[in-house]
């Protein structure tokens, strides 16, 4: 008796991820030239990067999440980190470490202090704006959006000549809405090909879905 071949079906997997996955965008992640190649440290002053990453492209792509997780006790016993989940894209999608992937179909709330531009009337914050929430400067002082500031096309605060502002160099705190972000951190199966002979004359070499983990970016340091 001839043994029976099983094989993948990677079309079945395809179908799957186009009619259950999200939107997302996806950002490739290069090693910033401003690393000190003996401490592996970033330069704190590089205005070219993100803790010693830079960015490039932008792909739409499709992935379904398997398993969202921000459970405390989860990262304490060596399971999934905090704010993490798992995700898995298409075979033709090309997915490496530290890789940035936004969820558009989403949103989060999120605060931070940000420092007055010395320069300008726009301040950027750690992630594009879609809208702000609460702004507040020293002495408990309230900025109101539309009447000391905006939010301009790319996410950032730009403050308004005729509206009230904080000083140059001043620390002020935003709370605002975002859509989240995910850092691909590790890739448990970073290489998922195999040999297919369903309906061929010999086996066939195929990439399979690629399956990540990543992590919410708010929760990775700056």
């Amino acid at each position: 008796m001839a043994n029976k071949r099983i094989d993948f079906t990677t079309g079945t997997f395809d179908s799957l991820i186009e009619n259950h996955g999200l939107d997302l965008k996806l950002y490739h992640g290069i090693r910033c030239p401003c690393l000190d190649p003996e401490t592996g440290q970033a330069d704190p002053n590089c205005s070219y990067c993100a803790n010693g990453w830079q960015y490039y492209g932008k792909e739409e792509i499709i992935g379904v999440v398997q398993a969202i997780n921000a459970e405390k006790q989860f990262a304490e016993t060596g399971g999934f980190l905090l704010g993490s989940m798992m995700l898995t894209v298409k075979a033709e999608t090309n997915l490496a470490y530290h890789d940035r992937l936004v969820h558009m179909d989403s949103v989060i709330t999120h605060s931070e202090v940000i420092t007055r531009d010395d320069d300008g009337l726009v301040d950027s914050a750690r992630f594009p704006i879609i809208d702000t929430l609460r702004v507040i400067g020293k002495n408990g002082v309230i900025y109101q959006t539309g009447t000391d500031f905006s939010i301009d096309s790319d996410g950032n605060v730009e403050w308004l000549e005729t509206g009230e502002k904080p000083t140059a160099g001043d620390y002020y705190s935003i709370a605002y809405q975002m859509n989240p972000t995910w850092l691909c951190m590790q890739a448990p199966h970073s290489v998922r090909d195999t040999k297919i002979k369903f309906r061929n004359s010999s086996a066939v070499h195929t990439r399979l879905p690629l399956q990540v983990m990543c992590r919410m970016e708010i929760f990775v340091e700056e």
